[in-house]
């Protein structure tokens, strides 16, 4: 569940800590205007006798990270369980939720709750697609659906980065400081990652907005969308993304009106 930060997030933050909280592990990527960047992991699986013991540790060293770098604000993705994760991985997993909000509420620091989908998608581009990858779209026909694995972000974050990431809570704390960052910085979403690209992309290298939409009503003037079926607007949404432009949020085409029409007198 997200809650809302009580303290208005900064509009140009100085330093900014990005967490994925798990069961066993703790993701952070920490930037800083004048530091730079970094990343790790804090492993909490050898605490598995006492579940109580991953929540102190975690807030012992939350506490100490916020108070030797001051971040302007806090990132943390919400909590995502699988089918596998048993009730007492969940417990664990919104305690150690619960505490970052707790502690930026009693140390005055802007938090932000980011969700899974925002994450992925700023990452490949999507966050569900076909589990067919030849699928053809059919009118009448919903496909069945896949959900990107953490090891496609993973692969991505590499990519994108160059970097040699193995933690799959560590690639997701990078993907949402990424995401983030992009949207203080006014350019949208980070460009998307292929895993087919030979060449690392770099840090917030993405497509400004605002050529984009230009781009879209320029392709709006010969195809009008009125006309354009839902499996070709999809199409042209996911290719769209693909570029780095993002959810460009196009206009629903306007639909004729049905019913029964009125005999004239």
């Amino acid at each position: 569940m997200s809650h809302l930060s009580p303290y208005p997030c900064p509009v140009d933050p100085g330093c900014i800590l990005s967490l994925d909280v798990s069961s066993t592990a703790v993701g952070w990527a920490l930037w800083s205007r004048t530091g730079g960047r970094s990343s790790g992991v804090l492993d909490l699986a050898g605490l598995a006798e006492l579940r109580i013991k991953r929540v102190d540790q975690f807030c012992r060293w939350l506490t100490r990270e916020i108070e030797t770098h001051k971040p302007d604000l806090i990132l943390a993705e919400e909590p995502f369980t699988g089918r596998r994760d048993g009730q007492a991985a969940i417990s664990v997993l919104h305690h150690l939720h619960g505490q970052v909000h707790l502690i930026c509420y009693r140390l005055q620091i802007p938090w932000r709750d980011l969700s899974r989908k925002s994450v992925t998608k700023s990452v490949l581009g999507w966050a569900s697609r076909p589990a067919d990858p030849n699928h053809v779209p059919r009118k009448g026909f919903r496909p069945k659906m896949r959900d990107a694995t953490k090891r496609e972000v993973l692969d991505a974050i590499n990519a994108r980065h160059g970097t040699r990431i193995t933690s799959d809570d560590q690639a997701d704390a990078v993907a949402g400081l990424d995401l983030v960052l992009a949207e203080l910085a006014g350019t949208g979403m980070p460009r998307a990652v292929k895993l087919s690209d030979a060449n690392p992309i770099g840090h917030g290298e993405s497509l400004p907005l605002a050529p984009a939409r230009q781009q879209v009503h320029a392709a709006q003037t010969t195809i009008s969308l009125d006309d354009m079926r839902a499996p070709a607007r999809r199409q042209l949404e996911r290719a769209l993304a693909d570029m780095g432009i993002g959810d460009p949020r196009l206009p629903r085409p306007v639909r004729k009106a049905r019913g029964r029409r009125r005999a004239s007198i």
